[in-house]
């Protein structure tokens, strides 16, 4: 079986690469006379039986398709992975998270109101405890979060495009980290296999690159008002320390009154 490996020596054999540069996932098809070899997030080896250089195109297009694919899953099964933040779910939490601290902040207003009830019978007293402000700042956050999560909505899906062999070997990858097309022209199939597989290994690992620097370019993208974050940010701020000194100052009103 002829074989291609696409890994660069260099880089594995750096000694202060990460415990998960080692890690590689496998994956075959066709009674195993098509495998796979995936490391760090691309494609590193491909094996192509001559006998199959006789087959079809699109079978042997499936059959290396199917037997990357499973390599990719293969690797991703042995390697930590980092849970997605959805802006849709933080708007939803974060509007859950409102209501429980304009709750909060009610029963805790209640409270100061009620103390200050009672001290007024002994006392004079001057002061508004309640967080003036508080759910205009909170509708502000969560309606900047909803606008995150319209856009994030709104991008269109990329997918990184990769060929070899001058276009006789296509290649299509959307995020995920799965192939969805792998095309090989009939006139490709008079190479050798080792050559083809050569090509396989070229084509799929700049359909990777492509997608990754579309998702940078996607993700660059100005998707937040950075101004309004900022006056939002020192917003939140100023109403901190606007609530804490008006607590501070109600605190020092209270005079004790003198006895008739």
């Amino acid at each position: 079986m002829s074989e291609v490996d696409g890994t660069n020596p260099g880089r594995a054999d750096r000694g202060d690469a990460p415990a998960s540069a080692d890690v590689r996932g496998e994956g075959d098809a066709a009674d195993g006379q098509v495998l796979a070899v995936a490391s760090r997030g691309r494609l590193t080896r491909v094996e192509v039986a001559p006998r199959l250089m006789g087959s079809p195109a699109e079978e042997l297009a499936s059959d290396i398709l199917t037997a990357v694919n499973a390599a990719f899953d293969d690797l991703r099964a042995h390697l930590p992975t980092a849970e997605a933040i959805d802006p849709a779910v933080l708007a939803a939490r974060l509007g859950e998270f409102q209501e429980q601290a304009l709750l909060s902040m009610s029963k805790i207003t209640e409270a100061i109101s009620g103390a200050m009830e009672k001290l007024r019978d002994r006392t004079t007293i001057h002061g508004d405890p309640s967080p003036k402000g508080l759910e205009h700042l909170l509708e502000e956050t969560r309606n900047l979060v909803d606008a995150v999560a319209g856009s994030a909505k709104d991008t269109p899906q990329v997918e990184g495009e990769g060929s070899a062999a001058d276009g006789r070997i296509r290649v299509v990858a959307p995020p995920g980290g799965r192939l969805t097309s792998l095309e090989i022209d009939r006139r490709a199939l008079r190479m050798a296999s080792e050559e083809l597989a050569a090509h396989v290994v070229t084509a799929v690992n700049a359909a990777l690159d492509d997608l990754e620097a579309k998702s940078r370019e996607q993700s660059e993208a100005p998707r937040v008002d950075r101004r309004r974050l900022q006056a939002l940010r020192e917003t939140s701020t100023e109403q901190m320390a606007s609530y804490t000194r008006a607590l501070r100052d109600l605190m020092a009103g209270i005079e004790r009154r003198e006895g008739p």
